[in-house]
């Protein structure tokens, strides 16, 4: 849970981790607190993120979440 996003965070990039189940959220930054690390996380969807549109330099998908967004474009049609 947060793999990548705590390796990114530790090798110091400022992250922001996101899952559609908001208990991985919460488990990734638990993840990360127990590495001594820093990963705000929040229960998102990544087709319609709530966050301010310039916040962020980079968005990564990483893991099996591209298959999720690929089934979700085959259903919505």
């Amino acid at each position: 849970m947060g793999t990548q996003a705590i390796g990114l965070a530790m090798a110091g990039h400022q992250v922001t981790g996101s899952d559609v189940s908001p208990v991985a959220a919460a488990r990734a930054a638990a993840e990360a607190a127990v590495r001594d690390s820093r990963l705000p996380a929040a229960g998102a969807d990544m087709r319609q993120l709530s966050f301010r549109e310039t916040l962020f330099d980079v968005v990564l998908c990483a893991d099996n979440s591209l298959t999720h967004l690929l089934c979700g474009l085959h259903s919505s049609g």
